[in-house]
């Protein structure tokens, strides 16, 4: 078991963690917290940030999971590979994974939308420059706050502006709609020319 020292305590390293959690979390949680450990915050202004800043890597996963018998092994390994850069929040990394099951395109994540002219218009977590389609995901806090609401009005405005089509995804669409927040992107990405089968346009 991997041990730090924050602060005068003793804990376990994030991999550790994740690793321990396999005997209590489900696969789309494991790779959620796969996804924050392995996450590469940005700096300030939505600067990229240096890849040392993540919690750790999927490589320290991998090895945690060898560390010794674990409860839950089967979940663990199962989450591994689904793991990516990218997803700053549980209901991004279970929305990706939905896109996945839905065998939408890969998605890009993390990714910096711009305009023709390199302007940069905002930072979308799921992205598919191919078809200048770009999923957000909206919690509370981008209805309560009224700075970010103001801020996502003028980004959305600009992504329409440069041709970009924006599917807004909250709570509710994610888990208790009838109607699915794939199916939504699903609809965006085949209005954008996609096809089931199709080669995922650069």
């Amino acid at each position: 078991m991997a041990l730090r020292n924050i602060g005068g305590l003793t804990v376990t390293s994030p991999a550790s963690t994740w690793a321990q959690l396999g005997a209590v979390l489900s696969v789309r949680d494991l790779v959620a917290v796969g996804d924050a450990i392995v996450r590469v915050p940005r700096g300030e202004g939505g600067a990229p940030a240096d890849p040392a800043s993540a919690l750790g890597t999927t490589t320290q996963l991998e090895a945690a999971i060898a560390a010794g018998r674990r409860v839950g092994i089967g979940r663990l390994r199962e989450a591994l590979p689904l793991i990516r850069v990218g997803s700053s929040s549980r209901p991004e990394s279970h929305l990706r994974l939905d896109l996945m099951d839905a065998r939408l395109p890969t998605p890009v994540l993390d990714h910096e939308v711009r305009d023709g002219v390199g302007r940069l218009l905002g930072i979308s977590e799921i992205a598919f420059p191919g078809f200048r389609v770009a999923v957000e995901y909206e919690g509370e806090q981008h209805r309560v706050d009224k700075l970010q609401w103001n801020r996502d009005i003028e980004k959305y405005r600009a992504y329409t502006a440069a041709g970009w089509t924006v599917v807004r995804v909250t709570a509710e669409t994610l888990y208790r709609s009838s109607r699915p927040a794939a199916a939504l992107v699903r609809d965006a990405l085949w209005d954008a020319g996609w096809r089931p089968g199709s080669l995922v346009r650069d």
